[in-house]
């Protein structure tokens, strides 16, 4: 489906996602942009994005238990998909505290993300997960596959390759590619391929268009 045939509904997402200043997050209000392209919200609490060097992951959502309120989105700088790293986090932001209850990670259980946690579950990508973290005897292997299996993770890959996909960004889809291609070669794959994607891309629309997020 184009980005023709949909179009977002509600505030744009960027005004609740404060960039750093600077060159770094002049290359990060592309991703900003591509979000607000295919979709929007209501009201969010606004949230900080931190430039952390010292960060042991690529990118991380970090908010304050138990209150569930967000603190802030951290991404390690000279990582070679920084707007791809930050959509992912607002998918988890977004997951935490933009569909039913704020503080809760509602892909886990909540009713409007049934369709997409059947889907998602049947892609080949799940099914390569799921081989390694039953047959492998790589503990690391186990434990990493055991993490892309999370509910949670999912849907902020899946979030990700869909705001890539429906709007189309170009930068974007140049860091998307690569990853899909370490993916192809990989029994770890993090990103769908864009046949196995088809019906997550489906299911994430019909969620969006549900909760009144798009057209």
């Amino acid at each position: 489906m184009s980005l023709s045939e949909g179009g977002p509904l509600g505030i744009p997402i960027s005004r609740a996602i404060l960039l750093p200043p600077g060159t770094f997050g002049e290359v990060l209000r592309l991703a900003l942009e591509a979000i607000d392209q295919v979709h929007g919200d209501g009201t969010l609490t606004e949230i900080y994005i931190d430039i952390d060097p010292m960060l042991d992951e690529e990118s991380m959502y970090h908010w304050i238990k138990p209150v569930g309120i967000p603190w802030n989105i951290a991404l390690r700088p000279g990582t070679h998909h920084p707007r791809l790293n930050l959509v992912h986090e607002v998918g988890h932001f977004l997951d935490h505290q933009a569909i039913g209850m704020p503080g809760t990670f509602a892909s886990a259980n909540h009713a409007a993300f049934e369709r997409w946690r059947e889907t998602v579950q049947t892609t080949d990508a799940v099914a390569r997960l799921r081989a390694v973290a039953a047959q492998s005897r790589n503990r690391r292997a186990i434990d990493y596959a055991d993490y892309l299996l999370g509910v949670e993770e999912m849907w902020a890959r899946s979030y990700a390759q869909f705001v890539t996909i429906r709007s189309g960004q170009s930068e974007l889809m140049v860091e998307l590619r690569e990853k899909q291609r370490r993916s192809s070669r990989s029994s770890l794959p993090v990103q769908w391929d864009e046949t196995d994607f088809l019906p997550v891309e489906e299911s994430v629309a019909i969620l969006f268009r549900d909760i009144g997020w798009m057209r």
